[in-house]
């Protein structure tokens, strides 16, 4: 295997199909084998990347929070008025808000790896490899919301008296889970 940077193209190239391939809705990771087929000089993450990390870590929290304040207000509302229509359209609209929120979100992360790549290109595989692994994890939280939503919506009848006991559940659990994702990210990057 030869050691090398990819070109500043490659990464920029491969950073982008990450994105399309996460913002799909896959949470699979995706095959970097088939564009990166050589290690960069460095597996360490340059400590700007790892700012962004963090940051990005913050604003998967702030994300699950928001979720949770409209799942409970969502919920509140059909305990109130007592309109499963109104509140199935209010929850395929949160949905969709938080799917576009998701995207946005990938958006911003990416645009600030890329940068960072750009300017560090011995640390472009580490950069790509850290980016997969992340974006996989949020694409799995975030589909696991649109399950939980969809589960939520069909047995509302039924579920109604525990909803908020699950919401508050699912929510500790996605942010124990950010936790302990990032608490080792940064340790862990390596690129095979």
């Amino acid at each position: 295997m030869i050691t090398a940077t990819m070109e500043t193209t490659e990464f920029k190239a491969t950073m982008l199909a990450l994105k399309h391939h996460f913002q799909s809705g896959q949470t699979t990771r995706y095959p970097l084998n088939t564009l990166v087929s050589f290690k960069s000089a460095s597996t360490e993450l340059p400590e700007e990347a790892k700012k962004y990390t963090k940051e990005y870590e913050n604003t998967l929290k702030s994300f699950t929070n928001g979720e949770k304040t409209a799942l409970d207000q969502n919920t509140n509302g059909y305990v109130k008025d007592k309109d499963f229509e109104k509140f199935k359209q209010r929850m395929n609209e949160q949905r969709n808000k938080a799917k576009q929120n998701a995207n946005q979100a990938i958006d911003k992360y990416i645009d600030k790896m890329i940068d960072v790549g750009e300017r560090h290109p011995e640390a472009q595989n580490a950069i790509v490899a850290a980016s997969d692994s992340i974006l996989s994890f949020f694409s799995g939280l975030i589909n696991g919301l649109v399950n939980f939503v969809t589960t939520l919506i069909s047995n509302i009848v039924q579920w109604l008296e525990t909803a908020f006991g699950h919401v508050k559940n699912w929510v500790e659990g996605a942010i124990n889970s950010i936790e302990n994702f990032f608490s080792g990210i940064l340790v862990r990057v390596a690129v095979a």
